[in-house]
């Protein structure tokens, strides 16, 4: 059996794994909140593509205004 090299080296792999643990705005409220959370371009990228009554409702609401100058 021959493994293909391609398929060991796959570059979009850190996005595919965290697109997999963030599915709605609700999870990212679980990530947010972990002390080793650092804001990133991907974070902010995946807030503003939110529906805009889903992240008031359950994503912004909760965050502190420490959190919100920041982002």
């Amino acid at each position: 059996m021959r493994i293909s090299v391609r398929n060991l080296f796959r570059p979009n792999i850190e996005s595919e794994l965290n697109f997999a643990a963030v599915k709605s705005i609700k999870d990212l409220n679980r990530i947010v909140v972990e002390p080793s959370h650092h804001m990133t371009a991907r974070t902010i990228k995946y807030i503003l593509s939110a529906d805009p009554d889903d992240l008031y409702n359950h994503f912004l609401r909760f965050r502190s205004h420490r959190y919100l100058k920041a982002l």
